[in-house]
């Protein structure tokens, strides 16, 4: 595999997806959840409702307490996991570029995800609408071909992705209980709007947000006059980056991520940024284990 080395997938393969809120349902999976049923391992007790089972009423408790109670059974479930990746025309830049890095992430995601047998989707989108889902797999021998051309931005003819479209698109896919990480660098207008479209569906959000360290710090790139090009609309902008502007453009960035961090923590989700200059093995073992997303 290219994208992510076997030396890297061997050890994150004791990992698991951790979420904060969300439930697992998917059926033969490895994560516990309480619902009565046949042939599982006994958890507890509720009282009886209308309409539960008579097949696990306990005659026991009822003789004890003289009201009715069903038995709870513990079984193994997963959880529905959809990744979204942005492969729009501002994921290109940077060395590595942030789609580069955003496919890497999603790889290791991915992979820790069906290892533990949860259900991952994933798909990448671009330009207005445009979503590209790619087919179910259930075994990690086929993660290849899960995630065969991730890096690659997606060609579209239209000039600037509307996050908040991609994010209805999603909802609309997808039920209402599960996992959704969106890796991107969330450059949009409105990014606490677009936060809280993904967080709309009741899923429980998780964002990556991937910025080059350019676009932290633009003196990087370059001092002086430059002329900036957006690599979605073609808007050109010509500025001097001198001391001044650059302590605008900062106040600027961090006014942004505020609005993302807000968007984001309105729905109950979490936000994770990385520079794509950052290892992305130390960043799993590191970064997204202490915070408690892998565990």
């Amino acid at each position: 595999m290219t994208l992510v080395n076997d030396e890297l997938l061997g050890r994150i393969a004791r990992f698991r997806l951790m979420p904060s809120r969300t439930s697992p349902t998917v059926p033969d999976g490895e994560r516990r959840s309480t619902q009565p049923g046949a042939g599982m391992e006994f958890a507890d007790h509720r009282e009886y409702h209308a309409g539960d089972d008579l097949r696990h009423l306990d005659v026991h408790a009822y003789a004890r307490l003289g009201r009715p109670y069903v038995k709870l059974f513990a079984a193994d479930r997963g959880l529905d996991v959809a990744i979204l990746v942005d492969a729009s025309s501002s994921m290109a830049f940077g060395r590595p570029s942030k789609l580069r890095v955003a496919a890497q992430l999603a790889t290791a995601f991915a992979f820790v995800g069906i290892s533990g047998g949860d259900r991952v989707r994933l798909a990448n989108f671009g330009g207005k609408d445009r979503l590209d889902w790619r087919p179910v797999v259930t075994s990690t021998r086929n993660l290849p071909k899960l995630v065969d051309g991730l890096d690659r931005p997606l060609k579209s003819d239209d000039e600037e992705t509307d996050l908040v479209t991609v994010a209805t698109n999603v909802n609309s896919m997808l039920g209402p209980s599960g996992l959704t990480i969106v890796i991107s660098d969330w450059w949009t207008r409105e990014p606490d709007i677009a936060a809280k479209a993904f967080g709309r569906s009741g899923r429980e959000l998780v964002a990556i947000q991937l910025l080059a360290p350019e676009e932290e710090d633009p003196r990087l790139l370059v001092e002086g006059w430059a002329r900036l090009t957006d690599a979605e609309s073609g808007d050109m902008l010509d500025l001097s980056l001198e001391a001044e502007a650059h302590a605008a453009y900062l106040d600027e960035l961090g006014s942004w991520r505020e609005k993302l961090g807000t968007g984001i923590e309105e729905v109950g989700g979490r936000l994770f940024t990385m520079r794509t200059d950052r290892d992305v093995s130390e960043v799993l073992h590191g970064d997204l284990q202490r915070a408690g997303l892998l565990g």
